[in-house]
């Protein structure tokens, strides 16, 4: 939600449209943040993480009513349209990291062909973690065949609009084989 409003305060000039990693943070603290999250329920029994995440807090709020944890879910907002995009789930949430974790030993990839594309980034546009397709960037590509990152959702909507599939998806059988 804040990066859909990001880009409509952008597009009406109220604000500058920053560029995916502007700011970034360094990925690396999203792995600090899932072991402390994991050695805090592993000590306590108790899970911080679910008493901050701002889709429990949301869901909770949605059934049980509004409370105070709604500031930290505004707040949280207001740091992603205004300083860093998708910052909860690119440097914070351990999630999305235990997600890519099982992502990696997932049947089902997604890879990026280089001879065959455009560059015309139709990808960019419906992929919810444009990040994932840095390399299909013209010249950011560091080989002719690249696997999309345990980041991606493995949605496929990005396979679906590509105009010269030069994204793919190679199922299980095929990784051990090309590699």
């Amino acid at each position: 939600m804040a990066e859909k409003i990001h880009l409509k305060l952008a597009e009406k000039k109220w604000l500058k449209v920053r560029k995916e990693n502007d700011p970034s943070f360094h990925r690396g603290i999203r792995p600090v943040f899932w072991i402390v999250f994991a050695l805090i329920a592993f000590i306590s029994g108790f899970s911080l993480f679910n008493s901050i995440n701002p889709v429990g807090i949301v869901s909770r709020a949605l059934i049980y009513g509004f409370n105070l944890a709604m500031l930290w879910v505004l707040a949280l907002l207001l740091f992603e349209i205004f300083y860093s995009r998708r910052a909860w789930c690119r440097y914070v949430c351990p999630m999305g990291l235990t997600y890519g974790m099982v992502g990696a030993l997932s049947p089902l990839q997604i890879t990026y062909h280089l001879p065959d594309c455009q560059h015309e980034g139709a990808c960019r546009t419906v992929c919810e973690v444009p990040h994932v397709l840095e390399c299909v960037k013209k010249g950011r590509a560091g080989d002719v065949t690249v696997d999309i990152g345990t980041d991606c959702t493995l949605c496929a909507a990005c396979v679906d609009v590509c105009p010269t599939s030069s994204l793919r998806i190679i199922y299980f059988e095929e990784v051990f084989i090309s590699h």
